[in-house]
C-alpha cells in the first residue's frame, strides 16, 4: 500500500502547482486586458476632447462679426475711429499726458451740441467740439 499511496501523493504535488500556474497565468491575462480596455478607454476619451476643441474653434471662427459706427449730423459725418483719434489727441497735446498712460476711454457724442464728452481712465472728464 505505500507505494500506492506514494504515487497518489506525488500525482497530488504534481497536479497542484499547474493548477496555481494556470491560475497566476489567467489573473495575468485578465490584468492586462483590463489595462488595455483602460488604455483603450484613455485614448477614445482624448480623442472626443480633441474633436470637440476642434468644433469648437470652428464654431467661433464663423460667428466673428466686424462693426463700424458712423455718426452723421448736421451734413458732418464721423466715425468711431476718428472720433477715438481726436480724443487721444486730446490727451497728449491738449492735457499734455503720455500715451502709455491711457488706460480707458468713454466717449458720449451729443450732436446738439457739436460735443464729444470724454472720461479718461475713469477719472478726468474733457470735452472738445466736432
Amino acid at each position: 500500500m505505500k507505494e500506492t499511496e506514494t504515487k497518489k501523493s506525488v500525482a497530488t504535488a504534481k497536479a497542484e502547482p499547474v493548477k496555481e500556474t494556470v491560475k497566476e497565468v489567467v489573473k495575468a491575462e485578465t490584468v492586462k486586458a483590463a489595462k488595455a480596455a483602460k488604455t483603450a478607454k484613455v485614448v477614445k476619451t482624448a480623442e472626443k476632447k480633441a474633436t470637440t476643441t476642434k468644433t469648437k474653434s470652428v464654431a467661433a471662427k464663423k460667428n466673428t462679426v466686424t462693426a463700424e459706427i458712423s455718426i452723421q449730423f448736421n451734413n458732418k459725418a464721423y466715425t468711431m475711429d476718428e472720433l477715438i483719434q481726436s480724443a487721444k489727441d486730446r490727451w497728449k497735446f491738449d492735457l499734455d499726458q503720455k500715451e502709455s498712460e491711457l488706460k480707458s476711454l468713454e466717449l458720449f457724442v451729443k450732436p446738439e451740441d457739436d460735443r464729444v464728452y470724454c472720461v479718461y481712465n475713469k477719472e478726468i472728464q474733457d470735452s472738445f467740439g466736432i
